[in-house]
């Protein structure tokens, strides 16, 4: 079905009025779905990144700006699940999740994001469709002590599940893939 949102232009070019517009419903639930409960108090959904399953499991990685960390999100049926990944203590160096991008393949969920307080590209993969992922900080991709390397990372799965990640490496101006 379809519901009706209002645009309002409020850019300077017209006068401030709201325009109906009508937008898809997904399944049952309209627009906004559920919120991570942190976004009473924090600044989250930076950088969001979503894949959706084979069995329509919706998954979500996210930063959460407040905490630093690397937070992801799961729909199955009509519960959402919510966990931090990584980081979470910005102030004394475990900066993670700035720069998010997610993919699946079957049970693999794989989301490459980068730590901002070492400047690395770093991955963590659940193999069970996204309900445990590794615990403590993901693998480290690429990276150096003196380089900015890992901004905006892009990963997809090929047709035999192997990862392949393309992102900014800052330092020297250029894009690299793993």
């Amino acid at each position: 079905g379809m519901q009706t949102v209002y645009d309002v232009d409020t850019d300077g070019t017209g006068p401030d009025v709201a325009t109906p517009v009508k937008v898809p419903v997904f399944a049952t639930e309209a627009f906004p779905t559920p919120l991570d409960p942190e976004s009473l108090t924090d600044d989250l959904g930076l950088y969001t990144s979503i894949a959706v399953d084979a069995s329509g499991v919706i998954h979500i990685a996210y930063y959460n700006r407040t905490k630093g960390a690397l937070k992801y999100a799961r729909k199955s049926g009509a519960t959402w699940t919510y966990t931090q990944l990584d980081g979470g203590d910005p102030v004394n160096g475990n900066d993670k999740g700035f720069g998010t991008s997610i993919a699946v393949s079957g049970p693999k969920v794989g989301i490459a994001y980068f730590d901002l307080s070492y400047a690395n590209l770093l991955f963590k993969e659940s193999l069970d469709g996204g309900v445990n992922f590794p615990s403590g900080t993901g693998t480290v991709l690429d990276g150096s002590p003196s380089d900015d390397i890992g901004r905006s990372p892009s990963i997809a799965y090929d047709d035999s599940g192997n990862i392949g990640i393309a992102y900014w490496d800052s330092t020297h101006g250029s894009l690299k893939f793993i």
